[in-house]
């Protein structure tokens, strides 16, 4: 079982306070991540009188915006595997029953 840590994370100055069960390194892939999007927003040209509030909803309309993408292209990677896997099939069997008509014509002359 793993075990839960207590983990803190800081963006534009407010700290959050978890727990989790995730290594230390991915929640400090999971804040810096943030971090950079808030970045992001901020090399957009949009209002540096932004509050942080709106900064931080900024970013996760950029973070939704990615993982969408991202969504849609595993979606399309798990079509053509799923179809690739198919195709395994369907040939794997008609070289299985090939080899079988093969040793049926070898044995019956």
């Amino acid at each position: 079982m793993t075990e839960t840590k207590k983990f803190q994370i800081t963006v534009l100055g407010e700290t959050i306070r978890l727990n989790s069960d995730e290594s230390v390194e991915h929640l400090n892939n999971v804040s810096a991540h943030i971090e950079e999007l808030v970045r992001k927003v901020g090399k957009m040209g949009v209002s540096t009188n932004m509050s942080p509030a709106a900064r931080l909803l900024f970013a996760m309309v950029l973070l939704t915006d990615e993982f969408l993408k991202t969504d849609a292209q595993c979606k399309r990677y798990a079509a053509i595997i799923d179809e690739a896997e198919k195709v395994h099939k369907n040939t794997k069997k008609e070289m299985e029953d090939f080899a079988f008509m093969f040793d049926k014509n070898k044995y019956s002359k």
